[in-house]
C-alpha cells in the first residue's frame, strides 16, 4: 500500500513539477531512505497489477519506464494480461519477481 501511494505521488509530482530538477525523499518498506530526483524516469511496479494505471498514463509505450515489476498481474488476470502483451510487446521483456515471506524480491 505504501509503495503504491509513493508511485502514485512521485507521479503526480513530476507532472506538475517546472523545469528545474527537485529531489524529494522516498521511504521503502523496510525503512531505507534515498534521495529521488524527480520527474521519476524508471520504477519497479510492487504489484503488476499497477500496470492498469501506467497505460493510462501512456498509452503509447507503457513499458519504457518500468524496469521490473511483480508477475501478479500474469497470474490473476492472464486474459488482460494476453491483451496487453499483444499491444505493448515490450512488456514481455521486463524481468518479473516475486514477493516472499520475509519481505524480499526473488527475480
Amino acid at each position: 500500500m505504501i509503495v503504491r501511494f509513493l508511485f502514485f505521488t512521485m507521479l503526480l509530482i513530476s507532472s506538475s513539477a517546472p523545469a528545474e530538477q527537485i529531489v524529494t525523499p522516498v521511504t521503502d518498506l523496510l525503512s531505507k531512505t534515498v534521495s529521488v530526483k524527480l520527474p521519476v524516469q524508471r520504477v519497479i511496479l510492487g504489484e503488476g497489477r499497477q500496470l492498469y494505471l501506467v497505460v493510462m498514463l501512456d498509452k503509447e509505450n507503457p513499458a519504457k519506464r518500468v524496469v521490473a515489476w511483480r508477475k501478479d498481474l500474469i497470474q490473476s488476470d492472464p486474459a488482460t494480461w494476453q491483451q496487453y502483451r499483444k499491444r505493448f510487446h515490450l512488456l514481455e521483456k521486463i524481468p518479473t519477481f516475486l514477493v516472499v515471506a520475509n519481505r524480499e524480491l526473488s527475480m
